[in-house]
């Protein structure tokens, strides 16, 4: 299920409600208007199967997060896409735990360039319109257990940049 940050509140109900709600919910989001100029963290299931060398073998998962992605783009949102990919080692970056193969085929999928950006705990820079894909999260330390401290410093948090 996809999880959409903007502020507490709403974070907790996409957090507990299925994802058809959460899509309705996104949906609803952008047709009011409430989602232009804002930030968006979208928190999807973009584990892939991938070859051995690194070529995603089948990617519904990723075909799944195109619509929520569009909705929240076309309603002007600045949009942050985050997944784990495979069971890296928390705090320990490796290249095959990369997200670049999900970036590559997302942007084919919508037809622009989506870059990856590393080392996004403490803040991203995305402007309206664009769309980042952010490194895998289980790479940062916290998140597999969903530390408090962890959760705060997040791009979709309130309290960050």
């Amino acid at each position: 299920m996809a999880q959409l940050a903007l502020h507490r509140a709403q974070r907790a109900v996409l957090r507990t409600t299925p994802a058809s709600h959460a899509r309705q919910h996104l949906a609803q989001l952008a047709s009011s208007g409430q989602l232009a100029g804002r930030r968006v963290f979208i928190r999807s299931d973009l584990n892939v199967p991938q070859d051995d060398s690194g070529n995603i073998t089948e990617d519904t998962r990723i075909r799944a997060s195109v619509p929520a992605i569009r909705t929240a783009l076309d309603a002007g949102a600045a949009v942050m896409v985050t997944s784990h990919l495979g069971r890296p080692t928390e705090g320990e970056f490796k290249p095959e735990d990369s997200l670049a193969p999900v970036a590559k085929r997302l942007g084919e999928l919508l037809g622009r360039e989506v870059p990856l950006v590393a080392n996004w705990v403490d803040g991203v820079q995305v402007q309206p319109g664009q769309l980042v894909l952010l490194e895998n999260c289980r790479v940062n330390k916290g998140e597999k257990k969903n530390s408090t401290s962890w959760r705060r410093r997040w791009p979709g948090s309130p309290t960050s940049t």
